[in-house]
């Protein structure tokens, strides 16, 4: 197996995930891709979330009592196969208890791969100084101020440089 940098300061990542259910002697298993600002296990969560919403089908059998989801019947659930087959089977109770079968179905869970989102950590970045500059902006103006955004945006980059000029000095000092 591959090893891959897994950054546990995650910002915005793209993980890889593979998914393998189980039902008797039967396996299946599925690849997913999740994005987003979460890790380790919040992936794994989502990874299923994703194989819920995307793959499985729920389809009401018998003895359900109208269109309600939670209504008792026979649920019979049909998952996809890679290989273009179907896995069918059914679970006696709500809609909710069929999706928790089908959870309870999952064998193993591999985050495969992991790569930083550039794209959204760059849109988050682009956000914040947009925010620094309103405030900034905002500041001045309960002073009497007007300044534009733009000069919001210098003054909020020049409050951010001498405060990492602060940090920078008590690293310094508590090395020395």
């Amino acid at each position: 197996m591959e090893h891959f940098n897994y950054n546990p300061n995650i910002d915005f990542g793209i993980h890889t995930v593979r998914i393998t259910y189980g039902v008797f002697t039967g396996r299946a298993t599925y690849e997913t891709t999740v994005r987003g600002n979460c890790r380790g296990g919040q992936i794994i969560e989502s990874a299923i979330e994703n194989f819920l919403e995307d793959k499985l089908s729920i389809i009401e059998e018998s003895g359900g009592f109208g269109d309600d989801d939670d209504a008792s019947g026979v649920w019979r659930y049909v998952l996809p196969e890679p290989d273009g087959d179907t896995c069918e089977g059914e679970v006696y109770g709500t809609a909710t208890e069929c999706e928790r079968a089908i959870r309870d179905m999952v064998i193993a869970v591999e985050i495969l791969a992991y790569e930083e989102d550039t794209e959204e950590m760059e849109r988050q970045l682009a956000r914040r100084k947009k925010r620094a500059a309103q405030q900034q902006v905002e500041r001045a103006a309960v002073n009497g101020e007007i300044i534009t955004e733009a000069e919001g945006y210098e003054r909020a980059e020049k409050a951010r440089m001498e405060l990492l000029a602060t940090f920078t000095e008590e690293s310094t000092d508590d090395n020395g």
